[in-house]
């Protein structure tokens, strides 16, 4: 009798083998560790993307500041220039309305000693959150940041500040410590933390020493907005390749700048962009954040 009458039929084979199922999983976790990196690093684009886009909208409206008061506004950095800014924008400004902006940025009469309670992560939505149509009163007059029925009136605004990304900074007790309204910084898309706000610098008061020379370390930021680490405070950018004359990155107009990721300014008294000519030196620190000055997306890029 045949001999392949007597086998036995085969089972069919099913399922995998200890070693292509370990193989799979080793796939599935190499994709995993891939998509992960790419979602991130997307994700990451996405947020310094929104914030660079967010800059070049705030300089657009300090532009349409400009154009329409004559000047950008000042930063809060120094008092002469808060005043001179206040004569040639509002010739007919009242007496009333020009003292109690002093009075807001840097106190009460009797303790304005040139000290700023407020400082240039303030002025952003003091100027640009809309001023009165009373030129007399632009200020206190009916829409204007200081009018005594504050936020209950339509402001006419240059910029739409998002109300999520508007934190309160401190409450506002200059001539009145009883009047408990609020002044605001403004923090960049994605950004949670007080202590990292968008900072803005005029360009009449980057830094210069009483006699005109400049001199960056001068009028530094020295509000650490609830820091405690000096190398936290931001600072306006010297430029690599400029002069005496004009030693600061955008020297006619003005900075904005934004911690970045690391939600660190910088590490360095001042900041040189770019590094000696490349941006490939600029701080580690520095290296992430996010100005209306560099032509990458961030100082590092």
């Amino acid at each position: 009798m045949p001999s392949f009458l007597f086998q036995r039929p085969q089972k069919s084979r099913s399922g995998f083998s200890v070693v292509e199922l370990l193989v799979v999983i080793g796939i599935i976790s190499v994709l995993m560790a891939l998509i992960s990196a790419g979602v991130f690093t997307a994700m990451r684009y996405a947020q310094d993307s929104a914030q660079k886009w967010e800059l070049t909208t705030i300089s657009e409206s300090l532009e349409a500041y400009k154009n329409k008061y004559g000047a950008y506004p000042p930063d809060f950095s120094e008092i002469d220039a808060v005043y001179a800014h206040l004569a040639a924008a509002f010739p007919d400004q009242t007496n009333d309305d020009r003292n109690a902006v002093i009075a807001y940025i840097y106190g009460p009469e009797q303790l304005q000693d040139g000290t700023n309670d407020l400082n240039q992560t303030h002025a952003l939505y003091f100027f640009l959150s809309g001023l009165s149509a009373d030129l007399e009163n632009p200020f206190i007059g009916t829409g204007g940041p200081l009018s005594d029925n504050y936020g209950n009136e339509p402001r006419d605004e240059l910029f739409e500040f998002k109300a999520a990304q508007l934190k309160s900074s401190q409450p506002f007790a200059a001539a009145d410590p009883t009047d408990m309204r609020t002044v605001f910084i403004y923090l960049p898309s994605g950004v949670t933390s007080i202590q990292n706000p968008i900072v803005y610098f005029n360009h009449k008061t980057y830094g210069y020493n009483p006699d005109g020379t400049p001199n960056p370390a001068f009028l530094t930021f020295t509000h650490s907005i609830g820091s405690t680490d000096t190398n936290h405070y931001p600072h306006p950018y010297l430029f690599a390749d400029g002069n005496d004359a004009e030693p600061y990155c955008n020297p006619n107009s003005f900075q904005l700048i934004t911690a970045g990721r690391d939600e660190l300014y910088d590490t360095l008294t001042t900041g040189i962009y770019p590094g000696n000519g490349d941006p490939t030196k600029i701080s580690i620190r520095a290296a992430d954040n996010i100005t209306n000055f560099s032509t990458g997306t961030t100082l590092g890029s």
